[in-house]
Parts: structure tokens; sequence; C-alpha cells
């Protein structure tokens, strides 16, 4: 099903989730306890922070429990990286990942392709590797019993830029039962995507850009929370998507130093404010 933007449409309140990029700072239980405060209902796990895992010192039992203890569900783990590429060297890693999540209770393992190819490279051999890598991964899916949430990136140099080119390539897998989309704010804009896809959309990655500047020229960095001033119109597409039937978390991913590093009160307002804009 596809729809179209409407920043008009209705919007009921919706389950939100807090990705743990938000305060990498935090140890993970008192990114636990951030979650709780902000009256959030899921959180999303990394393992690509520097110097901690994705449960930093603790048994994934043991962070289940927290999370539990919390009201909190664990969405996902971000995220099995470069998936696309010599996929048969991943299979351990993405067990790895599967593994863990399972004891955690993740719905899914977040799937991010190739980011940093030359701009007149091929790109027809970067799908065709992530078909072949959609088909391998299926059975470890299977097993474990998570999704795989594919997040193309829109950056001129990613080698899946899309959700139009990610869904074509897990349908081409013939494994759509696998897989779903990560429809992420910021790289829908980037990718210059007009199309939305809510009823094969897993999850909803949110935040904002308030500065204007060249695209060329945006990067993470530039990804802050919710704001009436935000040119990726984040708000409004989170609205198209629950419009056409999307039902999953929305959960907030901003990279900005500048969110990173605000005193706790500060950033639990911001999140009350940028939950506003979506309600």
């Amino acid at each position: 099903m596809r729809t179209s933007q409407n920043t008009e449409a209705p919007m009921k309140a919706k389950t939100f989730a807090l990705n743990r990029i938000i305060a990498p700072q935090l140890g993970i239980l008192e990114f636990i306890a951030l979650a709780k405060r902000a009256n959030f209902q899921a959180v999303e796990l990394r393992n690509d922070l520097e110097g901690r895992t994705v449960t930093d010192s603790l048994k994934p039992h043991q962070v289940e429990q927290a999370a539990s203890v919390a009201g909190l569900h664990i969405a996902t783990i971000n995220a099995l990286q470069r998936f696309n590429e010599n996929p048969q060297t991943h299979m351990k890693e993405l067990e790895d990942l599967l593994k863990v999540g399972k004891v955690l209770g993740c719905d899914a393992i977040v799937l991010c392709p190739v980011n940093g190819i030359a701009k007149d490279e091929d790109r027809s051999r970067w799908y065709h590797q992530g078909v072949e890598a959609l088909v391998m991964y299926s059975d470890l899916f299977g097993e474990y019993g998570l999704f795989g949430y594919v997040e193309p990136l829109g950056f001129a140099v990613s080698s899946l830029r899309t959700k139009g080119e990610a869904l074509s390539a897990i349908r081409e897998s013939g494994k759509s039962s696998h897989y779903r989309l990560v429809h992420d704010t910021f790289h829908h804009y980037l990718g210059g995507e007009k199309e939305f896809y809510p009823q094969e959309t897993g999850l909803i990655h949110l935040s904002a850009v308030v500065q204007e500047k060249p695209i060329a020229t945006i990067q993470d960095s530039d990804r802050v929370l919710l704001s009436p001033s935000d040119i990726l119109t984040s708000a409004g597409q989170a609205k198209a998507l629950v419009k056409g039937g999307y039902k999953g978390y929305l959960s907030f991913e901003p990279f900005s130093a500048e969110v990173q590093q605000a005193p706790t009160e500060i950033l639990l307002q911001q999140l009350r404010e940028s939950r506003e804009l979506l309600i």
C-alpha cells in the first residue's frame, strides 16, 4: 500500500520508543530509567556505541528484566551494518545479535546497507547483493523468530538509498515474511522519496533538521528532536504513515551532540514537546 504525505491528517496517540543514540554516554540501566521518566513504551538498543556492547556489562536477561520492571519493551537492536556486502561473512554476527535479541524479547534486528560507495558506482551490483543477503539471512530470522528491519540510508554515497528499492529487493528475495522496512524521516528526505509504505513498515525513526542548508551537506550530526521548523517535515511523514495504517513504534533517533549532551530535565522537556507535535 502506498500513500501520499498529508500533514493535516489527524494523529492518534501512538506508542513511542527511544533509541539509545539519544544519550550514548548513559549506562544501559540509566538509559532505561530515562525512557521510563519520559513515559515511553519501548527502547532501541545499539551495538555501535564506543566502548559498549548491546547490554554493556550485563547479561541480556538482566537487561530484559530491568526493562520489564520499568514497563518498557525492547523493540530492536541497531544494527547489522553493511548487510548487503559479502553476506556470508555476516552470518555469525547476525546469529549472535539474534541470540541476544531473542533473550531481550526484541521484535527485530535493524539491517543497514553499505554507506560510502563511489557516486558513479554501478548500484545494480549492490541491489543484487542485497537480495542475496536477504535470502541468506532468512533462515536465521525464521529460526529465532525475529524480523529483519531494512533501513535505507538516503546519503548520496549509500548503496541502498530508498525504501522503494529496499521493498523491491525484499520481494525479489521471496522472503517477505521475514522483513519489514524502517521509515527513517531523515533518510526519506535525503533520498528524495515521495512514496510511503505503511503496511510494509515495521518501524519509524524520527529526527529533525532545523537549519536550512544544501541537501548534500546535511549529516547525522544535524539531527535533533522534532521542531515546528523541521525541514524534513518528520511529523507530517509520521502522520501520513499512521493515516495509511501504520501501527508500530514511533522511535526518536537524534544524533546531534546538542541533544546528546543536554541536561536531563531539558532533554525530557524536548521529548515532551516532540511528542506533542505528533499527537
